[in-house]
């Protein structure tokens, strides 16, 4: 069963991803149909994007003004990428005047790795405990631990961290999850090494997943004020430093 599979928005919802090397776009119908475009064009994406935009509307049939809420992968990830989303995402929320909402994408990239391992695996457990990291660069990756409902809800464990591959060895001997997902352990497979969990490196965020998730959101939840909306860095070092 496809996470968030049975959660379905009462109003077309659209989401924008752009915070790693990837952009994709998408609209979450109230039939739960899911029309998107993705690509991994790295430095593209603010030519990218609203093209993306109009051609899922187009598909769908509808307006922007259609839309009843705006969500966004708010970050970790790469720094130009979430501001590109967050500032897109206020745009459109300033333009048509409907509420936004942001969603973690580290939540994002957990789900993802969920959903390969439901694909990999039919006796996957109802409920699990995700650890999602993804690359940060500089020798560090963005980590956060989720847990899991029947395959439906996901709840985060802790605050995103940056940390270093040793410790993220650490964090997985201490609280070992059930599932790995995310290109921080393909950025650094060493951590991988003696470890028996599932593990899904090519998971990653997607509007898609986002466009889901943010139907899990309680309404009180979503952001009115487009200034309101702000991006998750994690980390306040941009550049390495020689």
């Amino acid at each position: 069963m496809p996470l968030t599979a049975t959660i379905r928005p009462h109003q077309p919802i659209l989401a924008l991803d752009t915070a790693t090397e990837s952009c994709s776009v998408a609209v979450l119908l109230p039939d739960g149909q899911c029309i998107s475009r993705h690509t991994s064009t790295p430095r593209q994406h603010t030519q990218l994007l609203f093209s993306f935009i109009d051609e899922v509307l187009n598909e769908a049939g509808l307006s922007k003004h259609e839309i009843a809420a705006v969500a966004c992968g708010q970050g970790p990830g790469a720094f130009t990428g979430v501001r590109i989303a967050i500032a897109a995402t206020q745009g459109l929320g300033l333009a048509l005047g409907c509420p936004l909402i942001p969603v973690n994408s580290l939540m994002a990239v957990a789900a993802s790795g969920w959903q390969h391992w439901l694909q990999n695996n039919p006796h996957t457990p109802n409920k699990a405990r995700l650890l999602a990291a993804t690359d940060a660069r500089m020798g560090e990756v963005y980590a956060q631990e989720f847990t899991t409902q029947d395959g439906l809800v996901l709840s985060a464990q802790a605050e995103p961290g940056l940390l270093k591959p040793e410790q993220l060895r650490e964090r997985m001997q201490q609280n070992r999850p059930d599932c790995l997902a995310g290109d921080g352990f393909r950025a650094y497979p060493n951590v991988l090494d003696e470890t028996v969990v599932p593990a899904f490196p090519q998971a990653a965020s997607h509007a898609a997943i986002i466009a889901k998730l943010a139907c899990q959101v309680p309404v009180e939840r979503w952001l009115h004020d487009p200034a309101m909306l702000l991006p998750r860095y994690v980390r306040n070092q941009v550049t390495h430093s020689a």
